[in-house]
């Protein structure tokens, strides 16, 4: 019969440590080693699914892409450059009666995550049914052109967890608007790395694609729906929750805008690798450094607490979260860390 499965490949993430063979293939770029290691994972399972009698449609995807540095973001989640939104998406046919390899395509157009959902639907014969926002992909693959599909797009973790401001964006062919208090706009056809700002010089266009990202009507962040304790417990083992929810602003100025706070992302991100490499003493440091000049950075409070605690500083701990309600941090999580070092 018809089967469905969905596979969770969590490498390549930072902390970026692939196996020892693949460490010693690519010693000087983890992150590459990472790729190939999960290049071969997967190509075991595409051999087998190849033997099959039956074919079986595959669809491989990432979340985000990696940072590495471009626009001075290490890891994902701050920004929304083509370095971390502009993943790869392969869609082919295996197994059954195939006695070769189909020559692949390669389709240029933008496509969503959201269009994914149609499109198996699609090719299973199944109605979409009218509550799907995207649509299916295959006549554009079929016949390799098709309608611009104004693509919707934001990072909210840093909003979430530090009330930085939150970062939106529509991506309409060759052109790509970013919605923060220093607006972003690009012509990703003549400005692949997204290098030259044209939003002061194109403001009709900053205009028509403000209006249209605003046709998404996306609602703002809130409070997360409540969920069983297995699901939470399952999301929260592999780094996707921590109940932190910053409190919604009405206005956000330059000075909360991502792009004036890189500094303290990486310093963030150079502390926990710190950490983990047993410098424990710069660690500590780097964490206050970002509270002194930003003291409504709430993981800063949490993650020093988190260094303390784990290194039997248990009364430091407490104080450094207890310093975060006295600074106005309102996420939930503050507390709930405060009672179970408590």
């Amino acid at each position: 019969g018809k089967w469905f499965s969905w596979v969770h490949v969590y490498d390549p993430h930072a902390p970026y440590a692939p196996p020892p063979e693949w460490a010693a293939k690519f010693p000087s770029d983890p992150y590459l080693g990472e790729v190939s290691w999960t290049d071969f994972a997967l190509g075991a399972l595409f051999e087998r699914l190849a033997t099959l009698s039956r074919s079986t449609l595959v669809i491989v995807t990432a979340d985000h892409g990696e940072g590495l540095g471009d626009h001075g973001e290490l890891t994902h989640s701050l920004f929304a450059y083509e370095s971390t939104l502009h993943v790869p998406l392969i869609i082919a046919e295996l197994g059954g009666a195939q006695t070769s390899a189909p020559k692949g395509v390669t389709i240029n157009t933008p496509v969503r995550h959201i269009d994914l959902l149609p499109t198996i639907l699609d090719a299973a014969g199944a109605p979409a049914g009218p509550s799907l926002s995207g649509s299916s992909l295959r006549d554009l693959i079929t016949f390799g052109d098709g309608a611009d599909r104004p693509s919707y797009f934001e990072a909210m973790s840093a909003n979430i967890a530090r009330g930085w401001a939150p970062l939106r964006g529509v991506l309409v062919g060759r052109e790509k608007f970013i919605d923060l208090p220093i607006a972003e706009l690009y012509d990703l056809q003549a400005d692949t790395k997204e290098r030259r700002n044209i939003v002061a010089v194109r403001t009709d266009r900053e205009r028509v694609l403000y209006n249209t990202l605003k046709s998404f009507n996306v609602a703002p962040p809130g409070r997360p729906q409540a969920e069983s304790t297995d699901t939470v417990e399952a999301l929260r083992s592999l780094g996707y929750i921590g109940g932190a929810v910053a409190a919604v602003r009405e206005r956000y100025t330059e000075a909360d805008d991502p792009k004036k706070l890189i500094a303290l992302e990486q310093t963030m991100t150079q502390a926990m690798t710190a950490y983990r490499a047993g410098k424990v003493d710069d660690a500590i440091a780097m964490y206050k450094s970002v509270i002194a000049r930003r003291a409504d950075t709430e993981d800063a409070y949490r993650k020093l607490a988190f260094v303390y605690w784990q290194t039997g500083r248990p009364v430091d701990a407490v104080s450094t979260l207890e310093a975060a309600l006295r600074a106005g941090v309102t996420q939930s999580e503050v507390k709930i860390k405060l009672g179970e070092y408590l």
